[in-house]
């Protein structure tokens, strides 16, 4: 912590410190009737939608604005990974303070908040100890934090760090706090929270030292009628103060828009009651609420939130694509273009009006002249030239089907359309014993008896 006093004493630090005391009393009693002065504005509500639920969020709050109230609610709403929200109240006196939050979820059920808060007091007219008017008065707070939350062991955990600093004038101190929290949910459609805030050193602001504003509050939240209506109650202990209640109520009408309402008993100078709305479409949501302080005025409360999940993710993508497994390529044995030209072996003196084929390499083949073919692998068979047709013929029979001669036959077997088809020739009649039968592709091939033009193609 740190202490910078450039001027002491007067009527102007007198009205500043008028200002903190009414604004110690609207944040809350048990500070007013402390005495606590420094850091005040730490008791702020915050986040439209909390404000108008009584600041009973504890358990209810939100994965943005809630992180004030309890930093295990960064991982309240896993809806979208990533959500900006930004707020905006006008107090009293023209005090206005803006919040900004930017939230991110990680896939391991854990993730990290990032805030930033600005308060201003608005202008403020300075005295000299004559009561002659002097230039306006700077003043001001501001807080940067941190927020980190995971799951461990089914409880949402959480822990902010942050930086405040407090200016009146010449006047300024600073000082780096701690917020704990935890959230679980014993049954369903309920919830419960407890959270510690501020927590720290006491702080030297003008030539005093002050309480930091430590608050422990515990809340819990259910969810009825299929999730139409939302109730929260806290009970609250600040540091040197009285127990404060808060309670509120949200329903919810075709998850499009949100009514509000709620009851804070911290409040001395106002009702306590407060009441609010939002609308919501997509992944954009706009909340506002308003709240009467009695005779002193009214506070409004507007916020806007966009969440969304684009960023953050083109690493988990890219990670996926390379996990990806690539399916192994199918191979496929080739076929050869033209079955027909396979190796046959005919004997065109003998075998007149007939074919033998091997139903492995032969397609369709149509014959002019008496032909006879001979098998590659498989027993040879008898077709006649007339009834040939087409054979299926599968990749393994036609790579494996050899060749049983290196002999060329003069007659030539060609592929005619089924049109073009010749007329049979009338064969003479030749007896069954003259035909020859060929012997399988591995013995030995030896010309039939009484013939010797046999010959291979």
């Amino acid at each position: 912590m740190r202490h910078e006093n450039r001027e002491t004493g007067g009527d102007k630090m007198k009205k500043l410190y008028l200002i903190l005391i009414i604004l110690s009393g609207l944040c809350g009693k048990g500070f007013a009737s402390s005495g606590a002065s420094a850091l005040e504005f730490l008791r702020l509500d915050t986040g439209p939608r909390e404000v108008a639920m009584g600041g009973a969020a504890v358990s209810a709050g939100n994965a943005t604005h809630g992180v004030y109230y309890n930093p295990a609610l960064l991982l309240n709403d896993r809806t979208y990974r990533n959500q900006v929200s930004f707020s905006y109240s006008d107090w009293l006196m023209g005090i206005n303070y803006q919040d900004l939050f930017f939230t991110h979820q990680n896939k391991d059920d854990s993730g990290w908040t990032f805030r930033i808060q600005r308060l201003s007091y608005g202008d403020i007219d300075g005295f000299d100890s004559g009561g002659a008017k002097t230039s306006n008065v700077d003043a001001g707070d501001f807080l940067a934090g941190i927020t980190y939350a995971r799951k461990l062991f089914g409880v949402n955990t959480g822990l902010t760090l942050k930086y405040v600093r407090e200016t009146l004038d010449s006047a300024s101190t600073y000082d780096f706090l701690g917020d704990i929290g935890l959230s679980y949910d014993p049954m369903k459609n309920m919830r419960v929270g407890f959270s510690v805030r501020n927590i720290g050193p006491d702080v030297k602001f003008d030539e005093t030292h002050e309480q930091v504003p430590t608050v422990g509050a515990l809340g819990v939240s259910y969810k009825m009628f299929d999730d139409f209506l939302l109730a929260s109650l806290d009970g609250e202990s600040p540091r040197g103060g009285e127990m404060d209640y808060r309670a509120g109520l949200e329903a919810k009408l075709y998850n499009t828009l949100f009514l509000r309402g709620g009851f804070d008993s911290s409040l001395d100078a106002a009702s306590g009651f407060r009441f609010g709305a939002g609308i919501a479409y997509k992944s954009l949501k706009v909340d506002y609420t308003f709240l009467p302080i009695s005779d002193l005025g009214n506070t409004h409360h507007i916020g806007l939130t966009y969440a969304f999940n684009n960023w953050f993710d083109s690493a988990d993508k890219a990670q996926a694509k390379s996990e990806a497994v690539t399916p192994e390529p199918v191979v496929t044995q080739p076929v050869p273009a033209n079955p027909a030209a396979l190796p046959v072996l005919a004997d065109t003196a003998t075998v007149p009006a007939a074919v033998m084929a091997d139903t492995a390499a032969v397609t369709a083949i149509s014959v002019d002249t008496p032909t006879a073919v001979s098998p590659s692998s498989a027993p040879a068979v008898l077709i006649d030239s007339a009834t040939v047709a087409p054979v299926v013929i599968t990749p393994a029979q036609a790579e494996t089907a050899p060749a049983v001669s290196t002999q060329t036959i003069p007659t030539e077997i060609q592929s005619v359309p089924p049109e073009e088809t010749p007329a049979k020739p009338e064969a003479p009649s030749v007896p069954a014993e003259a035909i020859p039968v060929l012997p399988p592709a591995s013995a030995t091939v030896e010309p039939p008896a009484g013939n010797t033009d046999l010959k291979t193609q």
